[in-house]
């Protein structure tokens, strides 16, 4: 059910507001403006470099500004289909995501109530004590030696730093393991 109707059921809505309307916009609304604004451009160079009396007389100011102002609404319609196509796919993202999520959850509770219910219970209970604690302890990233020589050398570390930061961090893991260590036992 999950992968047969829930996902693909995502898949084909991301589909449809996302991935059809940017391939809509990439070949066809990007492709379009590109050549009118190269047709602008190009009109704008055969004015300007005219070397004949005759091109220059063909040059309308009026038609120009036409030209360009039908350019810039392009490029504006392009920008705005761009800005609604990533807010729809936020969007569609999201709620596809939830009912994803709401989907799966609905299919586990009832293969949960199968489970021999000390067992589940007692997990499950620990599960969200240890929820509550945030989560294990997080295993932080140390920085390289040459990060280290380069902050020392730099001043923007000393010695003493990286002595409080190792305690402190000791002492957090040491606070974060008690606490997890307490919400498995209960």
């Amino acid at each position: 059910y999950l992968n047969n109707v829930a996902r693909r059921s995502a898949a084909a809505i991301l589909v449809k507001y996302s991935l059809d309307p940017l391939r809509k916009l990439t070949n066809e609304t990007v492709p379009r403006v590109k050549t009118q604004l190269e047709s602008y451009d190009a009109t704008r160079v055969d004015a300007g470099g005219a070397s004949s009396e005759k091109k220059k007389k063909q040059y309308n100011a009026q038609e120009d500004a036409e030209i360009r102002d039908a350019t810039i609404a392009a490029l504006e319609k392009c920008f705005q289909e761009f800005d609604t196509i990533v807010s729809d796919t936020a969007c569609a993202i999201a709620a596809c995501q939830a009912e994803l999520c709401a989907a799966t959850a609905e299919y586990l509770d009832e293969a949960y109530e199968l489970l021999p219910p000390e067992s589940a219970s007692k997990f499950r209970t620990q599960m969200r004590d240890v929820i509550k604690i945030g989560g294990p302890a997080l295993v932080s990233k140390q920085r390289t030696g040459a990060r280290k020589a380069f902050e020392l050398i730099s001043g923007k570390k000393r010695f003493e730093d990286y002595k409080r930061e190792k305690e402190t961090q000791e002492r957090k893991q040491q606070l974060q393991r008690e606490q997890f260590e307490a919400a498995i036992v209960q």
